[in-house]
């Protein structure tokens, strides 16, 4: 056995596997070669160690992947909380403002008949004021 040839070969198979894994498009059975090629009793030592280092972050990233999928849903529903929160205090102004035009307008309203009753009741004193000299002077 030409162990040079051995070797060129485990590595190519090494590399194969591993360019798999940083595509991002492998599958189950090429973990599982990969893990086959991390076995120190059946392939060098070296050899294993570094294949069982590649595993290792393969299984690292997909650990941080998936902590990366929860993280995004959690911040969805999050979001999609806020926003009704959000719609609801819209509401919520909405209706208060409705009620603080409908007190202002109803306020006015009143406001302007106290208005036009103060006017009314000093035209009435002035027309009396006005009426008194001359009655007065009538008399004379």
């Amino acid at each position: 056995m030409d162990f040079e040839r051995y070797y060129l070969d485990l590595f190519e198979m090494l590399n194969a596997q591993c360019k798999k894994i940083a595509s991002g498009k492998y599958s189950q059975s090429d973990t599982d070669n990969l893990f086959e090629l991390s076995k120190k009793n059946r392939y060098p030592g070296l050899f294993a160690e570094l294949s069982e280092s590649f595993g290792m972050m393969m299984v690292k990233v997909e650990a941080r992947e998936f902590e990366l999928a929860q993280a995004i849903e959690a911040l969805k529903e999050s979001n999609g909380k806020l926003e009704g929160y959000s719609q609801s205090l819209e509401q919520e102004v909405s209706e208060r403002m409705l009620e603080l035009k409908e007190k202002m307008f109803s306020w006015k309203r009143r406001s302007g008949n106290a208005d036009r009753k103060r006017k009314s009741d000093w035209n009435l004193k002035n027309f009396r004021r006005q009426q008194r000299p001359s009655a007065v002077s009538a008399m004379n």
